[in-house]
């Protein structure tokens, strides 16, 4: 009985040290993740694509949608996606393309489907649009500031 009790007691406490060196190793790999410049060896920042797939207009879009087109950064591309044309986002991905002649706004109207996840399915299909090897993919609801980019 009593050698069955330390075997235990080894068995946790080799759990325990092995989730310690997981959290640790998680903790610097998320360190050297976040503290990466997005920035090449020529010290330029790199050109991105940013994808916002649709699916209805959300609350405040349009200003949603607009703070990416004022952002502080050198070279990028707004992507939007959609799966009918007679979305309600639709009109005001066009009225952001009016209002911003100088972005490189891209609607990408499409309804192909890949698998059963309709969103993959839409975002699946605005990458046949996307222009540069660095893909921001994010929500249609979020609210950025003009540094979110950098």
């Amino acid at each position: 009985m009593h050698s069955a009790y330390i075997a235990i007691k080894v068995i946790l406490a080799g759990c325990t040290l092995a989730a310690n060196v997981y959290y640790v190793l998680s903790t610097v790999a998320a360190f050297r993740f976040f503290s990466k410049s997005k920035v090449n060896e020529g010290g330029k920042l790199l050109p991105v694509s940013i994808m916002i797939p649709l699916h209805g207009a959300d609350f405040d879009a349009y200003d949603n949608y607009a703070r990416f087109c004022r952002q502080d950064y050198p070279r990028y591309q707004i992507v939007f996606g959609v799966r009918e044309a007679r979305d309600s986002s639709v009109p005001i991905v066009h009225q952001l393309i009016a209002d911003f002649p100088d972005r490189d706004i891209d609607l990408v109207i499409s309804e192909k489907t890949i698998g059963t996840n309709l969103k993959v399915s839409n975002l699946q299909n605005m990458l046949e649009r996307v222009k540069y090897e660095q893909i921001v993919i994010v929500d249609s609801d979020i609210r950025v500031g003009g540094d979110y980019l950098r």
